[in-house]
Parts: structure tokens; C-alpha cells; sequence
């Protein structure tokens, strides 16, 4: 009496092991996509706390809550190198300062246009 009867019930060992390679062999493209995708979202996490450790900054900086921009700053786990430069303007009454984060490769620029104060005396 035959093990199996004469319809086909089962994978061959060829089948089999042809599968196992067409897996084995996309496995690791898979996987470089999936490690391309963590790259890319750090990279944008960074970007995103750049520019909003650079807004931050510009905005304490207009409102008067600082006078002058910190050397470093913590935040998301990260210490951001931050700059401000002052550049005149046409106007006497109106200073620019821009405010840049960085951070290895990643960094944003802010600007913001600070009015001096005028005495309404003279």
C-alpha cells in the first residue's frame, strides 16, 4: 500500500528548497529598506528639533525674555550648538539677528528683526 496516494499532497524537497532561497534572498533587501527608513526618521526628528530649538530661541530673543542667545541648548536628548549673529539694516531703528541651531550635520536658521528701543522724549 503506497504512503501517498497518486494525487500530488505534498511539496518536493527542490520546491522547498527553492523557497527557502527566494526568501533568504529578498530577507535581506528588506531589511536595508527597513534600515533606510530609521536613517531617514532620526534625520528628520533632528531637523525638526533644529528648527524648533532655532524658533524657540528667536522667539525668547523678540519677546525680551533673553538678551542674549545660550552657547548650548538641551533638548530631545541632543546638545545644540547655538549662534547669533547681528546684521544691520537700512533702517537705524531695526537690528537683524539670526539664530542658528546645529547639531552634527543637521542645523536651521531663524531671523528675526529686533526694533531698538526709542525715546518718545527727545
Amino acid at each position: 500500500m503506497p504512503i501517498l496516494s497518486a494525487g500530488r499532497n505534498a511539496f518536493t524537497l527542490i520546491e522547498v528548497l527553492v523557497a527557502l532561497i527566494v526568501v533568504s534572498l529578498s530577507f535581506p533587501i528588506f531589511l536595508s529598506f527597513q534600515s533606510n527608513n530609521v536613517k531617514n526618521n532620526v534625520h528628520v526628528q533632528r531637523v525638526y528639533l533644529a528648527d524648533l530649538v532655532a524658533s524657540n530661541l528667536s522667539t525668547e530673543l523678540l519677546s525680551g525674555v533673553i538678551k542674549d542667545v545660550p552657547k548650548t541648548v538641551e533638548l530631545g536628548g541632543y546638545t545644540w550648538k547655538t549662534e547669533i549673529t547681528y546684521e544691520p539694516s537700512p533702517l537705524p531703528i531695526i537690528k537683524i539677528a539670526r539664530v542658528s541651531a546645529s547639531y552634527e550635520n543637521v542645523s536651521s536658521e531663524k531671523q528675526v528683526f529686533l526694533v531698538k528701543e526709542v525715546s518718545l522724549e527727545d
